[in-house]
């Protein structure tokens, strides 16, 4: 028969204690972003918890975290990071009771916000030509932006996905990267992704005296070193400091998938895209092309010929 962990009784486990364990078995066995995100998250609960007075994980009452929730919806946070911050609490007290180090989370089912449903916000076309024209232009790292823009709205990758992009994918027409959970996924590159990316790696050749080998990373940043997930967001957001526009990396995965579903294609076309398990993750996606799609036809309905004449 099971004997079931019992919390230590020998001294009070401090929060700060808890919190450093369960950060070093993370990084042990987790990725860096899996821990850097665990860091960030437990650093918030840290900081509110000693502003309570609140020290000592057994103190830690399911009245504290309640009050911690209702305190983070109520910053200027997304719904996605509220749940983000949340669900890894409920994750770290999880592991403190089969350490041991308490009896119980003292958490219930439906305690803390549920995980909110996407909200793609794709761009329209006109506003993709806004964009690309932005980042037109002869230098390099413009020529880098424009295949870099191409890539995303054609492949529709994550951030991620896109960094794991080497220079003899372009050669083979394909990337295969790794997704959220292990998962390999094959990003096809078309024939204006080829063409931007070579343009790019040409640019950065003649100007930049740079020749990449097949196994190198894709990206260069301006001071000719791999691309991180920080320089890509800064990107977005002098973009989106130039244009107006609120753009973002995933914003592109957004709009891939809803104009290409908008434009025919069928949801395991996109699905397969896009590298999700299943179709249901692209619902969000489909109810924004009906609406995009029902534009469209209004746009190119012959009624509107009858109306000219």
């Amino acid at each position: 028969m099971h004997k079931q962990t019992q919390p230590r009784q020998d001294r009070l486990v401090t929060l700060r204690e808890a919190v450093d364990d369960y950060l070093l078995v993370t990084r042990v066995s987790k990725s860096a972003k899996t821990l850097q995100r665990a860091s960030y998250c437990l650093s918030k609960l840290l900081a509110w918890c000693n502003a309570q007075g609140i020290t000592n994980l057994n103190h830690l009452t399911r009245r504290h975290l309640l009050t911690w929730s209702l305190s983070l919806q109520q910053e200027p946070l997304s719904r996605q990071t509220v749940w983000t911050l949340t669900s890894t609490v409920k994750a770290f007290l999880r592991w403190c009771e089969e350490e041991g180090l308490i009896a119980s989370t003292p958490l219930k089912r439906g305690d803390f916000p549920s995980k909110p449903k996407p909200a793609p916000q794709p761009l329209t076309v006109g506003e993709i030509r806004t964009v690309l024209k932005q980042v037109d232009g002869k230098d390099w790292l413009a020529k880098r932006d424009v295949a870099i823009l191409t890539v995303l709205l054609h492949t529709g990758c994550r951030r991620g996905e896109l960094l794991q992009m080497r220079v003899g994918d372009v050669e083979r027409g394909f990337s295969l990267v790794t997704q959220k959970g292990g998962r390999q996924h094959v990003l096809h590159l078309n024939e204006d992704c080829v063409k931007a990316i070579q343009n790019y790696l040409r640019a950065l050749r003649l100007q930049r005296g740079i020749r990449l080998e097949a196994q190198d990373s894709l990206w260069l940043s301006r001071a000719g070193q791999p691309l991180t997930g920080n320089a890509v967001r800064l990107l977005f957001r002098r973009l989106s400091q130039q244009t107006g526009l609120h753009l973002y990396a995933h914003r592109m995965r957004h709009t891939s998938a809803t104009l290409r579903l908008a434009s025919g294609a069928s949801t395991e076309v996109v699905r397969l895209a896009l590298g999700h398990a299943d179709t249901r993750s692209i619902l969000s996606y489909v109810k924004l092309a009906q609406q995009d799609a029902g534009r469209l036809l209004n746009e190119t309905s012959p009624l509107r010929l009858l109306r000219k004449t």
